[in-house]
């Protein structure tokens, strides 16, 4: 660390192809993280899979999907939510939900979670039980729902993720 003047300044740092440079506290490098956090939570509520449109419309709820713009990373089109339907409303359900460092795809106030594994998102078996670990130490309950069960079997999924709900 170079001192300049009275202020200690930090050598340069590459942080995703950027180069940030940093006087006094970090918080510059801090305010990069929560951008960057925050894009990817709005891009994950604009843009959410197939599977999870599916459940929310099981759910009873209703969306609009404009296939005119795409996710440049995942390629889902851009999806309004207009209602998570009566059940997810009742249990005061909603999407995206910050749990310490990680996030669940649904979510309430009595720390009940819903993820809905697809192959993009959930392929590492190995960081997926740390993160129901990291779930579990905080509380959480989290049920795991295939997007085959979503297409394949309605009625029972819907029914699992009642039970799950109201437990």
């Amino acid at each position: 660390m170079a001192t300049q003047g009275t202020k200690q300044v930090e050598p340069p740092r590459r942080v995703y192809g950027y180069t940030i440079y940093m006087y006094g506290p970090k918080s510059l490098v801090s305010k990069f993280y929560r951008l960057r956090s925050r894009y990817w939570r709005d891009n994950r509520k604009l843009f959410p899979s197939p599977a999870e449109i599916a459940l929310i419309e099981l759910m009873g709820g209703h969306c609009v999907t404009i296939p005119l713009f795409k996710s440049p990373r995942t390629g889902f089109p851009l999806t309004i939510v207009l209602s998570m339907g009566v059940d997810f409303r009742i249990e005061n359900v909603r999407r995206e939900v910050r749990v310490g460092k990680y996030w669940v795809d649904f979510g309430n106030d009595l720390n009940r979670g819903i993820e809905v594994d697809g192959k993009a998102y959930h392929h590492d078996i190995v960081m997926q039980q740390q993160r129901d670990e990291y779930f579990q130490n905080a509380g959480w309950g989290v049920l795991h729902i295939k997007p085959t069960d979503i297409y394949n079997q309605p009625k029972k999924t819907r029914e699992k993720v009642l039970n799950f709900l109201t437990q």
